[in-house]
């Protein structure tokens, strides 16, 4: 990976980062006893004729991920703060485990999208102290009881948006 972050103000950041992984032997499903393809009945043009479907499972898989993230971040300002992310990246594979097992003859052909790709994915979090109670916008002067009761609240919470999985 690769990361550069840069302060924009006081309170304010922001970082930008390259993220790649690049794996070898993966678990990976085989399907070693398919039928050639023809005409009529699939028992007859199996390789192995007195058996159905085998899957025969390895480590013989392997996957790229490559990825840009980006990332502010607000320190508190007036009570609020803030962290957005977002992340665009693509993951290619040879055979995922859960897309179904290719056929062995044709692994080197089975390049595409990993079953767990998320090509966008965002997220932002807040943090918000609410401006009523001693040293605040509104309430600075009320009794110390009333200020238990109503003083110190915070509003936070979390949105996150991304793309669906591939099929």
């Amino acid at each position: 990976n690769f990361t550069v972050q840069r302060e924009l103000s006081n309170n304010l950041s922001m970082t930008v980062a390259y993220v790649g992984n690049n794996a070898h032997h993966q678990y990976q499903g085989q399907s070693v006893n398919n039928p050639l393809p023809g005409a009529g009945n699939i028992q007859p043009r199996r390789p192995l004729t007195e058996w159905g479907t085998i899957t025969q499972y390895e480590y013989g898989g392997a996957a790229n991920y490559n990825a840009l993230q980006i990332s502010v971040n607000s320190r508190t300002w007036h009570g609020m703060s803030l962290l957005g992310n977002y992340t665009y990246s693509k993951c290619l594979d040879d055979g995922s485990t859960g897309s179904g097992a290719p056929t062995s003859s044709l692994i080197p052909f089975n390049r595409g999208v990993c079953t767990l790709n998320r090509t966008h994915a965002s997220s932002i979090s807040y943090d918000y102290l609410l401006p009523f109670g001693h040293g605040r916008a509104y309430g600075s002067h009320i009794p110390g009881w009333a200020n238990q009761v109503v003083g110190g609240w915070r509003m936070s919470g979390i949105l996150t948006l991304q793309t669906g999985l591939p099929y």
